[in-house]
């Protein structure tokens, strides 16, 4: 994985992370930022205990194999924190879209259906091609 100097390159939320941050904290305003203790020694970007709820909104290029990303590291951190009972929603840059805010304030009042058979949530962890863009 590509490492970088957080003196030269300290870690700065993209606009549209913050634009996550700001909307995930109409609904939790004690949020926690960039947790490393929940899944050590790995960050996640947001963590709502109250949810057992976690989220991390993906880059497309700080994510992506061609700067390091091990294949299977989104997984790995979705696994590890199933294991402690927390959800982990990764939302993907270009997929962060108004349509995906009304799925996301779902999650957050409470009021998702929920396919409970399954035990990771694939349908946001895994990025499918789709015809229309605005689709979820």
């Amino acid at each position: 994985m590509v490492q970088r100097c957080f003196k030269c390159n300290p870690k700065i939320s993209s606009k549209k992370e913050q634009e996550l941050v700001n909307f995930c904290k109409q609904f939790y305003p004690n949020l926690q930022r960039r947790n490393r203790q929940l899944i050590k020694p790995y960050e996640l970007d947001i963590v709502i205990p109250e949810l057992k709820l976690a989220i991390e909104f993906n880059g497309s290029y700080w994510h992506s194999i061609e700067v390091g990303v091990i294949p299977g590291y989104h997984l790995m951190k979705t696994e590890r924190c199933e294991q402690l009972g927390y959800r982990l929603i990764h939302i993907w840059e270009d997929e962060w879209s108004e349509a995906l805010k009304l799925k996301l304030k779902a999650v957050l009042e409470q009021n998702e259906k929920k396919n409970t058979e399954k035990k990771l949530d694939h349908s946001w962890f895994k990025k499918e091609p789709r015809n229309d863009p605005n689709e979820i």
